[in-house]
């Protein structure tokens, strides 16, 4: 099968150079182009180029990286994006997720995490392109990554939100499940849908404060070892 083209939106080399390497390791990609600014990727899809995967930083000199994707999406281009950051702000998070990215890295990782966002969307494709009628419920519950661990996440939930509610914890230390639904733009009953399945893996526990004479509060903690 024909690879899909990715695009590496990076202004430091080094950078470059490490993706290019882990890359390198994963079946159906290949890189067809790098930009080193934000004005530069912009420019790339303005002449109508094409790539299958942008591969973005969010501090890119000229245009901000989200900024260039926002653009990107106003021109109609139809790329996917896996945005890789040392960006964990909840905000810049949800912001991302709200322009549809594919999956989200925080700096530093290795290339074994690098390698399985490749090959999740490798496979995410691939199984799009079988499907040949009117999806189903079940179709897209099929379609979307597994989790982390390898096992199929619960139904209606997709690994893209739930790495974005675990940033926002790790980052805050302890939210409610109000403030998170605020911070990336969700409804609160699917932000407690995420929650209690979170919980119920040990990776975040309910915390009650009380104050005063009022009702407790419940707040949400990431596990210490399992957050990020």
């Amino acid at each position: 099968m024909v690879p899909y083209g990715a695009v590496i939106a990076e202004d430091d080399r080094s950078m470059v150079r490490l993706y290019r390497a882990f890359m390198e390791g994963v079946e159906g990609i290949r890189l067809i182009g790098v930009a080193s600014s934000g004005d530069e990727l912009l420019d790339y899809f303005r002449r109508g180029g094409r790539a299958d995967l942008l591969i973005l930083d969010i501090y890119l000199e000229g245009a901000n990286g989200l900024a260039a994707l926002r653009q990107i999406r106003a021109l109609r281009a139809e790329v996917d994006a896996i945005v890789v950051s040392s960006e964990g702000a909840p905000r810049v998070v949800g912001e991302a997720m709200r322009l549809g990215i594919f999956d989200y890295l925080i700096k530093p990782f290795g290339a074994s995490r690098f390698r399985k966002a490749m090959e999740d969307f490798v496979a995410f494709r691939r199984r799009l392109e079988r499907l040949d009628q009117r999806l189903s419920q079940d179709d897209l519950d099929r379609l979307f990554p597994r989790g982390d661990s390898g096992e199929e996440l619960p139904k209606g939930l997709h690994r893209a939100t739930l790495k974005g509610i675990l940033s926002c914890l790790s980052s805050k230390g302890e939210m409610t499940s109000e403030d998170l639904a605020e911070e990336l733009g969700l409804s609160k009953s699917t932000v407690r849908r995420y929650l209690d399945y979170l919980i119920r893996e040990g990776e975040v526990e309910l915390k009650l404060k009380h104050a005063g004479r009022g009702r407790p509060v419940n707040l949400y903690v990431p596990v210490v070892g399992n957050a990020g």
